[in-house]
């Protein structure tokens, strides 16, 4: 039975966002780690068939909120179309965006914005569920610490 998916509001992205801008100031990288969540944010949002416009107006508009004005709507849509020209599926997009995470030490930062920006899309369902899964675990992240990154987003908790 496919779960409802509900779209959070403004007002409850923009707490997620402050909470989660809070545990970026830890890292560096934050340009690439955002890229990176856009990636992932896109996979997630696509897990369902396609990215319709609504869904990519509230990818830009989570990026936005979260970046505060740094990532603009051309660097995303320039981020999605690159993404798009990679070859595999997304499962192994997921994968290759993990491994690169892991590389940088980013792992936590990256599923934490990759996350936010899937549930910003239109809540995050069990096929966006396993994309984010597949980059966490493909990023070295244990089960339980996937599990809380989503809840911190609002997402339901995943079963394990």
């Amino acid at each position: 039975m496919a779960t409802k998916k509900k779209k959070p509001t403004k007002e409850k992205l923009a707490d997620y966002a402050a909470k989660i801008r809070g545990e970026l100031e830890e890292f560096r990288k934050q340009d690439e780690t955002f890229k990176v969540a856009v990636e992932v944010g896109f996979l997630a949002a696509r897990a369902d068939g396609d990215v319709d416009e609504a869904e990519r107006k509230a990818l830009v508009e989570a990026v936005d909120i979260l970046s505060q004005g740094v990532v603009i709507e051309l660097e995303v849509e320039a981020i999605v179309a690159d993404l798009e020209a990679v070859e595999g599926d997304d499962l192994q997009k997921a994968e290759a965006l993990g491994a690169k995470l892991e590389s940088a030490s980013q792992a936590d930062a990256g599923l934490l914005v990759g996350a936010f920006v899937a549930q910003a899309t239109s809540g995050i369902d069990n096929k966006e569920r396993k994309i984010l899964r597949t980059m966490g675990r493909a990023a070295g992240l244990k089960d339980h610490r996937i599990r809380a990154i989503l809840k911190a987003v609002g997402a339901e908790q995943p079963e394990a």
